[in-house]
């Protein structure tokens, strides 16, 4: 199946067991989109060589590039080593520059090629216990415009989604009740965000109703990140 623009409805997507990511998949498949997702056993996001292994292995006439993996311990900056910190940057930020370094040479042969990657509103603000998934997801973004920026002349667009409370696991897992409570009342439209927000979105992004958007931020967080 393919788009407006003749591309195969062919899209790559990392961190698909995820709350969003899995709802990523899901709403793509909906629309006719072949959706590939590599194992954490077929490319360890975290082992440079485990992805270089993958990406060798790997068809490179996607269209577009999906990064919704992520890592984030909560932890206090106090207690964080630098092991951690890089590790964070790592899967955060160095992978996801690896794998989109790795297909830019590809897509300058095709028609409108669109990437994304889902950082956090975590990137903009921080809170205690945040300081390495923050910093990482802040230097990932940075990474991303300048691709965007460096790009646009070959017809590669990259943007950004910056999800802020999403109803997910994760969200459960690093938020009891109370600390979920406590965050609606800071969020102005007063409820955690639904993954599909974010996979229509996605969805939005990579198709050719996008053409014009390169190196954006586009929030999807019930207006936290204005207060």
């Amino acid at each position: 199946m393919y788009n407006e623009l003749g591309q195969a409805k062919k899209v790559l997507l990392f961190g698909a067991t995820g709350g969003i990511g899995s709802a990523i998949v899901e709403n793509l498949e909906g629309r006719g989109y072949q959706v590939v997702s590599p194992s954490r056993a077929e490319c360890d996001l975290s082992a440079p060589d485990s992805i270089d292994a993958f990406l060798a292995s790997v068809s490179v006439d996607f269209p577009s590039i999906i990064f919704s993996a992520g890592h984030n311990s909560p932890k206090a900056a106090s207690d964080t080593t630098p092991a951690e910190l890089q590790l964070a940057l790592q899967i955060n930020c160095v992978a996801a520059f690896q794998i989109f370094k790795f297909f830019a040479p590809h897509q300058k042969q095709l028609v409108g090629a669109s990437n994304i990657l889902v950082s956090s509103s975590y990137a903009a603000r921080s809170v205690p216990g945040r300081m390495a998934y923050a910093s990482s997801k802040a230097a990932a973004e940075l990474m991303l415009r300048g691709l965007a920026v460096e790009h646009a002349q070959h017809k590669i667009r990259y943007n950004l989604i910056r999800p802020g409370f999403i109803d997910t696991p994760m969200t459960s897992r690093n938020n009891n009740p109370s600390k979920i409570s406590e965050l609606e009342k800071k969020i102005p439209s007063g409820k955690l965000g639904k993954a599909d927000d974010v996979a229509r979105l996605v969805n939005f992004l990579i198709s050719p109703e996008s053409s014009y958007c390169t190196g954006s931020t586009f929030a999807v967080d019930g207006g936290y990140g204005a207060t």
